[in-house]
């Protein structure tokens, strides 16, 4: 499970940086210049973070206490240590 977080966490970092990348290229383009200027960062940042945002529509279709186990808020897990033999 940790190996399929860890690969969509490294998924979406490289989704940011290609979305940012994407709109200082098309500012370029826009612009007319060969460079990328300081104040276009504003826009790739703005858009990336816009982009993020929409995942709040994804996490507030969770249940309330998702992930309460994991804070240590929720009813505790039995590690397969615990766990009463089966019987």
């Amino acid at each position: 499970m940790r190996q399929r977080f860890l690969g969509r966490h490294s998924l979406s970092l490289s989704a940011g940086v290609a979305i940012g990348a994407l709109v200082l290229e098309f500012q370029r383009y826009w612009h007319g210049t060969t460079q990328v200027a300081t104040n276009d960062f504003a826009l790739a940042f703005i858009v990336v973070a816009l982009v993020s945002a929409t995942s709040i529509f994804i996490f507030k279709g969770m249940p309330k206490n998702a992930g309460a186990s994991l804070s240590g808020r929720g009813k505790p897990v039995a590690s397969p240590s615990e766990a009463p033999p089966p019987g």
